[in-house]
């Protein structure tokens, strides 16, 4: 039976942590590119990278275990207990998965210089716990079937397993497997229920797997082999059932608003941003400047304060958005569009929606003629009134929508 160190010679670790390597610097590269300046933006994307990570090292596992197979076939059952050898034969795929994990880590490190902040320690868990939770599947395949069927099979199911979920129901379904590609912006942080159900479901195919290996006897017995069974439905059942009641609540993302900032620079107007803000504070502070001469010049009162990402009380505190590719007059124009709310959920009547997007077009002055012959008759009524009462209809508007409402009849009754 070849000793550990063959079995690291022979293994196909030396050119699988390169090419894992490589892959999760292309993939952190790429993501991060268009992605806000923000560690847990960071630590989701790196550990996202396992989404390709997990199948590759479980393939990897699944052909050294095979490689045991065999050699017990050639020369014999080994000495050693079969658990010492499953361990010793998968170390170097886990090793490869890990040096994958760390490139994509230290991509989201070099590309988050000088953010305050660092990986968050739950994603960093939650990576570790796939690549070694599909290390445990591929040797579970390597050792139950021949490599040619192993290899690519165990490959193709549990890319599918990482990959698919994400565009079927339920969506619970999606927050299992540890694929964590959710370009988090600034103002939104992640439900730590997103983090902890994969972490519930990867870590109960671990523990299944160290039982599985406990139980297991050189001749492979009945006995054992049905014991090692009970336990690992006694284990997978509660981790599947756990990891489903704690993502049963999630949406398509699992993120939440973050706290209001605390950080506010002194100003005309006063900016609330968070730490990830300070270097673009003057770029923020033009946009602010922008909004303020659009809508003071439609007779909106200037506001004294602007805060990135939390909800306002009352008209003298603004609320912005904003992204790595935001400029002062992008930033400037979800201020003003932002005036106007978004249609609760469950909207459907046509007053509602023509009164939504008649009081976005009025404010924006994005349109003068609409693809809606219903539209272009409000929209000239609107504009039939004077200014004044042009502005008193929008906030009539403004309040109809956010109350699911209409406001169409304030036009007169020859359009509404």
């Amino acid at each position: 039976m070849p000793r550990t160190p063959v079995l690291w010679r022979g293994s196909l670790f030396p050119l699988a942590a390169p090419a894992l390597a490589l892959f999760s610097w292309l993939w952190v590269n790429s993501q991060l590119a268009t992605e806000d300046r923000y560690w847990a933006a960071g630590s989701a994307t790196a550990t996202s990278a396992t989404f390709f990570l997990g199948p590759l090292t479980a393939a990897l596992a699944a052909r050294e275990v095979g490689r045991i197979r065999h050699a017990a076939a050639v020369f014999g059952r080994p000495v050693r207990p079969p658990a010492r050898v499953v361990v010793d034969a998968v170390a170097p795929a886990t090793a490869a998965g890990l040096v994958g994990v760390l490139a994509a880590y230290l991509t989201a490190s070099w590309h988050l210089l000088g953010v305050p902040g660092g990986p968050d320690g739950r994603f960093v868990l939650l990576a570790v716990l796939v690549v070694v939770a599909h290390t445990a599947v591929g040797a579970a395949f390597g050792w139950w079937s021949r490599p040619l069927i192993a290899i690519p099979s165990c490959f193709i199911l549990l890319y599918c397993w990482m990959a698919l979920p994400i565009g079927v129901e339920p969506m619970w379904l999606r927050h299992l497997t540890g694929f964590t590609d959710w370009g988090l912006a600034v103002y939104l942080e992640v439900d730590p229920a997103g983090v902890w159900a994969p972490i519930l479901v990867n870590g109960g195919v671990l523990v299944a797997f160290a039982l599985a290996l406990v139980c297991s006897t050189p001749d492979r017995s009945p006995g054992s082999t049905a014991t090692g069974a009970v336990l690992c439905a006694a284990v997978l059942v509660p981790a599947l059932a756990g990891g489903i009641s704690t993502a049963s609540h999630l949406g398509p993302d699992p993120v939440v608003l973050r706290a209001a900032p605390d950080e506010c620079f002194d100003g005309p107007v006063t900016l609330c941003g968070y730490p990830e803000d300070l270097d673009r504070i003057e770029e923020i502070r033009a946009g602010v400047d922008l909004a303020v001469a659009e809508l003071t010049s439609r007779g909106f009162p200037a506001p004294t304060r602007a805060i990135h990402g939390a909800g306002a009380d009352d008209e003298e505190t603004w609320t912005f958005t904003m992204n790595a590719f935001s400029s002062p007059e992008s930033l400037a124009s979800s201020i003003v569009a932002a005036q106007v709310p978004s249609m609760p959920e469950g909207c459907g009547g046509m007053g509602t929606y023509l009164t939504y997007y008649l009081a976005l077009d009025w404010l924006t002055t994005a349109e003068d003629e609409f693809d809606d012959p219903e539209l272009n008759e409000h929209w000239a009524a609107l504009h039939r009134l004077p200014e004044e009462d042009q502005l008193a209809w929008f906030h009539g508007a403004r309040d109809a929508v956010a109350a699911c409402g209409s406001h169409l009849d304030a036009l007169g009754p020859e359009v509404s």
